[in-house]
């Protein structure tokens, strides 16, 4: 999970927790934002190349 997703995830519990007792005032959660297109691209690059990775022996790793 990455940062962003762990504090979303605590603004949307820690609104449905004030939202019991009705009491507090909830967070203001922004609409999650796509990442650009060449962003995205270097993603798939990434996970490409990690996925070919993972055949070889870990060599530089105790």
């Amino acid at each position: 999970m990455a940062a962003g997703e762990g504090l979303l995830t605590g603004l949307e519990a820690a609104n449905q927790v004030i939202a019991k007792p009705g009491q507090g005032q909830p967070a203001e959660i922004l609409p999650v934002i796509l990442d650009e297109p060449h962003i995205q691209a270097l993603r798939s690059v990434n996970r490409f190349v990690r996925q070919g990775l993972q055949g070889l022996p870990q060599f530089w790793l105790p």
